[in-house]
C-alpha cells in the first residue's frame, strides 16, 4: 500500500446526486425550502435542476463550479447552525445567475468565474 502509486479522489457531484433521486437532496433543493431560505433564488435553482439531470449531463471536475453544489452546502449550513432564513424570494435584482449567464456557463468550460449565485446581501 505504501508503495503504490497515489491517486486522488473526487466526490460525485450534484448532477450525479439529481440523477440518483437521493429524497434528502431533493428535499435540500425544493422549491419551497430554498424560496423559504431565501439564500438564492428559486426559480434558477430549477432550472439549474433540469439542466443537471438531463441524460449524459456532467460537469468538468476541474474547470467548472457546480453551482447546486453550493446551494446544498448552503442548505445543510442553515439547517445545522440554525442560521436565520431571509425569508422568502431573494432581494430585489439578486438571483443565482440570468439565464443567458447559465447558460454559458454549463455550455462547455470556462475560465472565467462563475456568476453571482444570488446571495442577498
Amino acid at each position: 500500500m505504501i508503495e503504490r502509486e497515489k491517486f486522488g479522489f473526487r466526490a460525485p457531484g450534484s448532477p450525479y446526486l439529481l440523477q440518483q433521486r437521493v429524497e434528502w437532496i431533493e428535499d435540500l433543493l425544493s422549491y419551497e425550502r430554498v424560496k423559504a431560505q431565501g439564500y438564492f433564488d428559486p426559480e434558477v435553482v430549477e432550472r439549474l435542476k433540469a439542466r443537471y439531470r438531463q441524460p449524459g449531463f456532467h460537469l468538468h471536475a476541474h474547470l467548472e463550479t457546480d453551482l447546486l453544489m453550493i446551494v446544498l452546502t448552503t442548505g445543510i449550513l442553515v439547517d445545522t447552525f440554525a442560521l436565520p432564513s431571509l425569508g422568502g424570494a431573494p432581494a430585489e435584482g439578486a438571483s443565482l445567475g440570468s439565464p443567458q449567464t447559465i447558460d454559458t456557463e454549463l455550455a462547455g468550460c470556462s475560465a472565467e468565474p462563475p456568476a453571482g449565485l444570488g446571495v442577498v446581501e
